[in-house]
């Protein structure tokens, strides 16, 4: 392969306009887009938002007291569906202080075999 395709190649895999393609939006960001003019980008970012869950609970009640009657009300859409994701999101998917938790906590008090 000559040197130059291979140069071609690892600058177009790395160079600076590589990165906003590599980089997902962020929560306010994605809160800043409810309001888009376009109704693809503005159901994109809900259904972005509604995945993050957990991670985009702070922007999303921020934005419910937007100025952009728009974005409030899809945040207060949102809301209760990031909610209730949180409220189902299983124990053990949980961390307490850097350790995971057991998926079923009852195992841990688990009859012991009797002894003789």
């Amino acid at each position: 392969m000559p040197r130059s395709l291979i140069a071609l190649v690892l600058c177009a895999g790395f160079g600076p306009s590589a990165e906003p393609f590599l980089k997902a939006p962020s929560p306010e960001q994605l809160t800043r887009q409810l309001g888009a003019p376009e109704f693809a980008t503005r159901e994109q970012a809900s259904e972005s938002l509604r995945a993050l869950g957990a991670a985009a609970l702070p922007a999303v009640q921020r934005a419910t007291t937007s100025d952009d009657p728009e974005i409030r009300r899809r945040a207060l859409a949102l809301l209760p569906a990031i909610q209730a994701r949180i409220a189902f999101t299983p124990v053990g998917s949980l961390s307490i202080r850097g350790r995971s938790r057991s998926p079923q906590p009852w195992t841990h008090f688990a009859s012991k075999p009797a002894t003789s």
